[in-house]
């Protein structure tokens, strides 16, 4: 439906928000005829001349009175709108139903994350080339305000929410699909709703659109099933340089540069344009911001991680300088253990928890250090003595013998210097970027060491060198493996140069034992611990505050120079802020006014 069909109709627009103020201009002055009416939840301030209000708690009541209803992204799901069929539509549909003859191109960009940052490169890239391009949507101004400048030519790169997307039945040209993991649930209800909103970006694509896609999410993959046109996939290795080369931060920054840059390949953008555009783009506020060193203490802002799996991200980009996180908020019900065991694997040693979801996240943090079964084996069986002063390892295993070191401090030194298969492995695998699943690396039980582990599939990952091809350290391999099955775990091993040589191999290998329904049928694991884990070692002290004033004068007093302080609240702020913004320029407000 174009605007300008709404002319003479009797129509409601639901949610006053920014993109209800947006509609309501576009249609004072494209269907100037139209007999409209405002429903809102909260009360309006605003004075109308012509418009009626409805609001309240009723506010859903007698919608079908109307020949149209445009519902604003943040009005949530309900019955009597599922009720409404044909009548109800968005501000973004009638954006692309109204430019859809005008020659104007729109690249839709979706994913749980990245899909700002992807957004705006692509729209740099764009502008680095000559072409009349446009930011729009969940980032820039609404899509509706932009009806007036489409044209043959122009290029719209739209950032589409799941709460843009699930009413749509109108998919862009192109669309890019950046990461799939649960989000918005409170929203959408179930995961399985959440991804039936996301396909909706390819759903209606035709033959000759083109759908590029993360090729490391299986979710991802699920909605570029759903086009007619061409899929494309994009990993971190399609990226045309190195992060070092970027001012980005974090691994996931490596597949949003490559999913810009494939996106721009296929517009005939040089490969030089975009290299530039990657080399000077400085990242997006709130983003892994850093607000500059305080007090010997670097204040990072990572205001838009509203996600346990986000502030994970967070965590893998900044690796062993944070020391103190500020956590919690508004209560979406998200599940908070992988990050509890990430926090307990890491160096911090303080927590602010605001609340909300501060106490659900204390416990999944309490419960970390216990994560992951402590295998028992006998010291016999891996060549190892009984007393600390007597511990050997394997040669050629792990190459260690040290009367006076832990296993798990051992396990931290071998993180600093990975091989280069584990290095490569580690990419695909860090930040839950296989298919949501978290593992851990170079984790250490009671007598050995696992290159890799995922509890939640109680999977181990081994990378072995020439060593493991002779005789007697394979009848080694062989026998731990039993061992490891005996307590219900999987081990599968790859050598180093399936990791560096074959990788797709070895993904799909990994993947088909994620999908594997259970572990293996074990013993009870026994001695879960609390507090610090292969990370540190160490205590994490918990601070409940009400307000960010608070949060950063309990940082400032706890964080030790030299190391990082990070807002990253792994949960939505609405019960504190109206946004992340807000919150982020709050953090910021707090810690200039510290200095």
């Amino acid at each position: 439906m174009k605007i300008t069909d709404l002319n003479g109709k009797k129509v409601c627009i639901l949610g006053f928000g920014k993109e209800g103020r947006a509609m309501l201009r576009i249609l004072k002055k494209h269907a100037p005829d139209a007999d409209i009416t405002i429903a809102d939840a909260n009360p309006i301030e605003r004075k109308m001349k012509n418009e009626k209000l409805i609001t309240g708690p009723d506010y859903l009541k007698d919608l079908d009175q109307f020949d149209i209803i445009i519902k604003s992204p943040g009005v949530p799901p309900h019955p009597e709108l599922a009720a409404l069929g044909a009548t109800l539509t968005s501000g973004t549909q009638i954006f692309l139903d109204t430019i859809a003859d005008s020659g104007a191109m729109v690249i839709g960009v979706t994913g749980s994350k990245g899909k700002s940052t992807t957004s705006t490169l692509i729209y740099e890239e764009l502008k680095a080339a000559g072409r009349d391009a446009h930011l729009i949507g969940n980032i820039g101004k609404p899509a509706i305000e932009y009806i007036d400048l489409a044209k043959s030519g122009t290029v719209f790169v739209m950032e589409m929410s799941s709460y843009q997307l699930m009413d749509l039945t109108h998919s862009p040209q192109i669309a890019v699909v950046t990461s799939f993991f649960p989000e918005h649930l409170d929203y959408h209800g179930s995961l399985e709703a959440y991804l039936e909103a996301k396909k909706h970006i390819a759903r209606f694509q035709h033959k000759d659109d083109v759908m590029f896609y993360n090729g490391m999410s299986e979710g991802a993959r699920a909605i570029a099933s759903e086009s007619a046109g061409e899929s494309i996939p994009f990993t971190t290795e399609d990226a045309p340089l190195p992060l070092s080369e970027t001012k980005l931060l974090g691994l996931h920054n490596l597949s949003n540069i490559a999913a810009a840059f494939k996106v721009a390949i296929h517009l005939g953008i040089p490969q030089e344009t975009c290299v530039q555009v990657f080399r000077r783009f400085e990242g997006l506020p709130h983003r892994l911001q850093s607000l500059g060193i305080h007090h010997g203490i670097e204040w990072v802002d990572d205001a838009i991680s509203t996600t346990p799996e986000s502030t994970i991200a967070a965590l893998d980009a900044l690796g062993d300088r944070v020391t103190t996180i500020i956590l919690g908020g508004q209560d979406r019900g998200n599940d908070f253990a992988k990050l509890g065991e990430r926090i307990v694997d890491s160096e911090v040693r303080t927590v602010m928890l605001f609340p909300g979801s501060g106490g659900r996240i204390r416990a999944a943090i309490e419960g970390g250090g216990g994560s992951a079964p402590s295998l028992r084996p006998s010291p016999s069986a891996f060549g190892l003595g009984e007393g600390r002063g007597k511990m050997t390892i394997h040669k050629g295993i792990s190459g260690l013998r040290s009367p006076h070191r832990t296993i798990v401090t051992h396990a931290r030194e071998m993180r600093k210097k990975p091989t280069d298969a584990e290095g490569k492995l580690w990419e695909i695998l860090r930040g839950n970027q296989l298919e949501g699943f978290y593992f851990r690396r170079q984790y250490p039980f009671k007598s050995f060491i696992l290159d890799f582990y995922c509890d939640a599939a109680h999977l181990g990952i081994e990378i072995d060198g020439s060593v493991h091809d002779e005789n007697a350290t394979k009848e080694y391999d062989h026998e731990r493996s039993l061992i490891f099955e005996d307590y219900g775990i999987r081990v599968i091993r790859f050598s180093n140069d399936d990791v560096i040589h074959n990788q797709r191999m070895v993904i799909d290998k990994i993947l088909q034992e994620l999908k594997r329904s259970s572990p293996l049928p074990g013993r009870d694991p026994e001695g879960r611990g609390r507090g610090g884990g292969a990370g540190g070692g160490g205590m994490i002290s918990f601070h409940n505050v009400t307000d960010m004033r608070t949060a950063v004068a309990t940082a400032k007093q706890h964080t030790p120079p030299g190391t990082i302080c990070l807002l990253s609240t792994a949960s939505p702020s609405y019960n504190m802020f109206k946004n992340f913004e807000e919150k982020g320029d709050a953090f910021r407000q707090c810690v200039l006014e510290s200095r």
